[in-house]
C-alpha cells in the first residue's frame, strides 16, 4: 500500500498530530500535541507489520502557545510534542501510533505522512530547534544500519549549523528549582587530546531526575550526569541558605569530558530532565593564552581544597 502524499491533521483521543513529513525515505517527522501530560503517559510506540518503535524516549515535550486560546486548560503544561525517527518505508507501510496512559486507556491511529522533500523537513527541524540534538548520536546510528548515509551527514550538519548559530545565546547558568534545579557553569579548559575540564556548581533542592549530557559539532554526546566530582563553594551554600537551609556546602563541581577538544570549540550542554523539555547551556570560551605550567597553575587555583574532592 503506498503511502498517502496528503493527510488532514489526524490523531485519537490524547493524542493528536499536526504534520507527520516522509523525506529522502529514511526520515520521519512528527508534530504535534497531547492533553495528557507526559507523566500520564505510560507508552508511545508506531507499529507496523515490519517494526515497533518505543517512542517515550524520543519524544520531545514542548510549550504549544498557540494552543492557548482554544484550550486555556492546558496552561501552565508542555502539552506539545516533537520528534524525528529514522524510518523506513517499508516500516512505514500501514504504520501506527499507539498511546497507552498510566490508567490503562489506549488509542490507535493510523499514520500517514506527507511525502516531502528535505529543505521541508529541515524547516520544521530548525523552527523547533534544539530538540533534535538530544537524540542525534543514536539517530545518526539508526540511519547509518539502514545504509542512508548522506540523509546521517545532513542532519549531522544541521545540527552543527544550529549550534554554531545559537550557541553564543544561550547561558551560562540556569535557576528552576521546581524542574531542573540550579546549575552553573564558571570555566572551562580545553586540553586538545585531553578532553574539556569545567568548573562549577549545582544544587538539586527537589531530588529532580534531571541528567547532563554534553554535545559537540560533530555529532557526539557524553553522558556526564555520573561524572561530576564535588567539590566546596561555600559562596553558594551561603547565599542560598536562607531558602534552603538544607544545601550543602558541596555544590561545586568539576567534570573532565574525555572528548578531545581544542580552544574556541563549540559544546553544549543539555539539562534533560525525567519529563518536560531539556534546558541548553553553552560552556564557557575555553580560549586561553596560558600553556603549560602556567595553565597547570591556573586550573589548580580554582579548585577549593581539592583534598575533599570526590565524586556525587
Amino acid at each position: 500500500m503506498p503511502l498517502e502524499e496528503q493527510h488532514p491533521t489526524a490523531g485519537c483521543p490524547g493524542l493528536f498530530i499536526d504534520q507527520a513529513l516522509y523525506s529522502e525515505s529514511a526520515l520521519l517527522c512528527l508534530y504535534g500535541w497531547s492533553p495528557s501530560p507526559a507523566r500520564s503517559i505510560a507508552r508511545l510506540t508506531l507499529i507496523s507489520p515490519d517494526v515497533q518503535l518505543e517512542l517515550a524516549d524520543r519524544l520531545h515535550r514542548l510549550p504549544r502557545p498557540d494552543l492557548l486560546n482554544a484550550f486555556p486548560a492546558l496552561q501552565g503544561d508542555e502539552f506539545g510534542l516533537f520528534a524525528v525517527l529514522a524510518v523506513t518505508p517499508k516500516q512505514m507501510q500501514g504504520a501506527s501510533l499507539c498511546l497507552e496512559t498510566r490508567h490503562g486507556e489506549i488509542s490507535t491511529f493510523v499514520i500517514k505522512p506527507r511525502l516531502v522533500e528535505w529543505i521541508e523537513s529541515t524547516q520544521l527541524i530548525r523552527a523547533m530547534g534544539s530538540p533534535v540534538l538530544s537524540n542525534l548520536p543514536r539517530l545518526v546510528a539508526q540511519l547509518h544500519t539502514q545504509y542512508s548515509f548522506e540523509v546521517a551527514q545532513r542532519l549531522a550538519r544541521l545540527a552543527a549549523e544550529w549550534m554554531e548559530t545559537h550557541h553564543a545565546a544561550l547561558p551560562l547558568a540556569i535557576s528552576e528549582p521546581a524542574h531542573y534545579g540550579f546549575f552553573a557553569l564558571d570555566r572551562a579548559w580545553a586540553l586538545g587530546d585531553g578532553g574539556l575540564l569545567m568548573m562549577g556548581w549545582r544544587f538539586n533542592p527537589h531530588r529532580l531526575g534531571v541528567q547532563i549530557h554534553m554535545h559537540t559539532l560533530s555529532g557526539q554526546s557524553l553522558n556526564l550526569t555520573d561524572r561530576l566530582f564535588s567539590v566546596p563553594r561555600s559562596d553558594v551554600a551561603e547565599a542560598y541558605r536562607s531558602q534552603f537551609p538544607d544545601i550543602p556546602e558541596e555544590t561545586g563541581w568539576m567534570s573532565h569530558a574525555r572528548l578531545p577538544t581544542v580552544p574556541g570549540d563549540v559544546r553544549l550542554i543539555e539539562l534533560r530532565p525525567a519529563e518536560g523539555s531539556s534546558r541548553w547551556l553553552r560552556v564557557p570560551d575555553t580560549r586561553n593564552p596560558l600553556t603549560g605550567s602556567a595553565l597547570v597553575r591556573e586550573i589548580l587555583g580554582w579548585v577549593p581544597q581539592p583534598q575533599r574532592m570526590r565524586r556525587r
